[in-house]
C-alpha cells in the first residue's frame, strides 16, 4: 500500500514538473517549484482546463498550478466559478441526505444557493511585493475546506431531522470566513521582458 502510494505521489510531481517547464510558466513567489498549496481543495475537483491556456489546476492532494492569468478579475472569476461548481456537487449530495418531503429552508439546493452567493462576496486585492508579482495562499482556506468536508460528510449520513442543527452552524461558519479578505499578489513575467 504505501509503494503504491509512493507511486502516486511521483507521477503527482511528474505531472506538476511537466506543467512548469511550460514556455509561458511564470515563476511564483511563493510556493514549492511553483506549485501553490490549497486553494479550496476537496475531493470532488478534478483535473481539467477552466479555459483554454488561462487556468490550469493539478489535482495532486491540494496542489495547484495557475499560469497565464491576465488580470486579478480573471483570477476571481475563475475562483468564484469553481467555487460554484463544487458547491453545486455538494448541494446535490447533500439532496440524497434530505427528506424528500422537506423543501423548505433545510433542502440541499438552498443550503448549496446560500453558500455559493456568500462566497461570492469575498474580495480579492492585488499587491505588490519586492519587485515580483505572484500568488499566495488563499486565508483561512484550510478551516474551510475542514469546515464544508466534515459538516457536510455528517449530513450524508444523518437523518433528515437532524439536519437543521447542522445547517445553522454550517452558516456561521460561512458568515465568518466570507469576512475574510481573500489577498492574492498578482503575477506577472521577470523584469526583463
Amino acid at each position: 500500500m504505501r509503494n503504491k502510494l509512493k507511486i502516486l505521489l511521483l507521477l503527482c510531481l511528474f505531472i506538476a514538473a511537466k506543467g512548469l517547464a511550460q514556455s509561458d510558466q511564470v515563476k511564483l513567489h511563493n510556493g514549492v517549484g511553483g506549485v501553490q498549496i490549497g486553494v479550496f481543495s476537496t475531493q470532488l475537483f478534478q483535473e481539467r482546463v477552466i479555459s483554454s491556456n488561462t487556468l490550469i489546476k493539478y489535482e495532486c492532494g491540494v496542489n495547484f498550478q495557475f499560469r497565464s492569468i491576465e488580470s486579478i478579475d480573471n483570477l476571481a472569476f475563475f475562483l468564484i466559478h469553481e467555487i460554484g461548481f463544487t458547491i453545486r456537487k455538494y448541494s446535490n449530495l447533500l439532496n440524497k441526505g434530505v427528506s424528500l418531503k422537506d423543501k423548505g429552508n433545510n433542502s440541499g439546493n438552498f443550503i448549496g444557493v446560500n453558500i455559493f452567493n456568500d462566497i461570492r462576496k469575498i474580495s480579492f486585492s492585488p499587491k505588490y511585493d519586492v519587485g515580483h508579482w505572484s500568488f499566495i495562499n488563499v486565508l483561512g482556506e484550510v478551516g474551510f475546506r475542514r469546515m464544508l468536508s466534515e459538516k457536510l460528510a455528517i449530513e450524508l449520513s444523518a437523518a433528515a431531522g437532524f439536519s437543521k442543527q447542522l445547517y445553522k452552524p454550517l452558516f456561521d461558519d460561512i458568515a465568518l470566513i466570507a469576512d475574510l479578505e481573500f489577498n492574492f499578489i498578482f503575477l506577472r513575467k521577470s523584469h526583463s521582458n
